[in-house]
């Protein structure tokens, strides 16, 4: 039985190892293992701290479809999702519907895990919004959520623990948070793993048609053929490493210049096209030219750039015609004031191939 888990830092946990470490995820890995000694289990661990569902859809199918037939898929970006309701739900039905034509009787279980921020709106009955657009998936779906939120803001207002007990920060669950989440987890699987196995929980096997038509259901990462530098200031290094990293481990492989005006051409099929990179520190800024277009300025440098070196994602391109496009990317001779350079470190490149 292969178990897939998709999401952010907090599935990400404080272990790369599925069996072991405190995190929520290996600690139920152990559950299932030890009541299920019967199945041979498969765990795929798709976590990228410090990403969202946009980036987990365009991921979705080599990160987690390629490792083969998934049978249970824990989903969670709902911390993440900065509250866009367009691209939340994009994102999130793109990941469903790949899901569902992947294996029909799939078992996807929507989590919602704590932020210090939603305090106010949960001790009001609200929701929080990035919460609301993955329900709004979710019910057309009929996908079960466990929210984890609720559970942990019922907890503190109920004086059993404090936040600051659970948290080491505003969203990271400590050991005893972590704890915890274990343990809601591996109560609603006592109750529900068993329709997983006999494939009852995944109840209709008919997709519906989609919330939004332009969902990203065919968005994919693009092969390494498809960006192809013009010059040679272009390097491509399997070896690139930082000081101060966040949300990747060194080395990486990157496509890589510091020199500004280098250029380098993306080819693909479809109406989006979406770039990841490292940024840190030395980052600079992209100009982009879609199909002999308009030059248009990317800023990548944010409040964490000069901080540490971590993945960032930028949409370069959206709502084109169907069909085959040629981004250009030039670097631009503007930068941040922070930053030390003009550096651009490109990860990979993924394109929404829709007719």
């Amino acid at each position: 039985m292969r178990v897939a888990f998709i999401g952010g830092s907090v599935t990400v946990g404080d272990s790369q190892t599925e069996l072991g470490g405190t995190s929520w995820r290996p600690d139920v890995c152990k559950y299932l293992a030890a009541k299920y000694p019967q199945l041979a289990f498969e765990w795929v661990h798709a976590g990228i701290g410090g990403t969202d569902s946009t980036y987990g859809v365009f991921r979705f199918d080599e990160h987690v479809l390629a490792k083969g037939k998934v049978d249970l898929l824990f989903l969670e970006f709902a911390v993440n999702d900065a509250g866009n309701k367009r691209s939340s739900i994009r994102a999130m039905e793109g990941i469903v519907r790949k899901a569902k034509r992947h294996n029909p009787r799939i078992a996807i279980i929507m989590m919602y895990f704590a932020t210090e921020g939603q305090l106010p709106e949960l001790r009001k009955g609200l929701t929080p919004a990035n919460q609301r657009h993955h329900d709004a998936v979710a019910h057309h779906y009929g996908i079960p959520v466990v929210n984890l939120s609720r559970r942990v803001f019922e907890l503190v207002d109920s004086g059993g623990a404090e936040f600051a007990d659970l948290f080491g920060d505003t969203v990271h669950p400590n050991r005893t948070g972590n704890e915890w989440y274990a343990r809601w987890i591996k109560s609603y699987l006592d109750v529900h793993f068993p329709s997983i196995l006999d494939g009852t929980f995944a109840g209709d096997t008919e997709l519906p048609d989609p919330l939004l038509a332009d969902n990203w259901e065919y968005a994919a990462l693009l092969a390494d053929e498809a960006i192809v530098p013009a010059g040679e200031g272009w390097v491509q290094r399997s070896d690139y490493s930082a000081e101060k990293v966040c949300n990747w481990t060194p080395p990486a492989r990157v496509w890589e210049s510091l020199t500004v005006g280098e250029e380098l051409t993306i080819t693909f099929l479809g109406r989006s096209l979406l770039l990841g990179l490292l940024v840190g520190p030395d980052c600079g800024e992209l100009e982009v030219l879609v199909d002999g277009g308009e030059w248009k300025r990317t800023t990548l440098w944010d409040v964490y750039c000069g901080k540490f070196d971590r993945p960032k994602f930028v949409s370069l391109a959206d709502e084109l015609p169907p069909g085959e496009h040629r981004a250009t990317l030039r670097i631009s001779g503007a930068s941040h004031p922070e930053s030390s350079g003009h550096a651009i470190r490109i990860l990979h490149a993924g394109a929404d191939v829709r007719s």
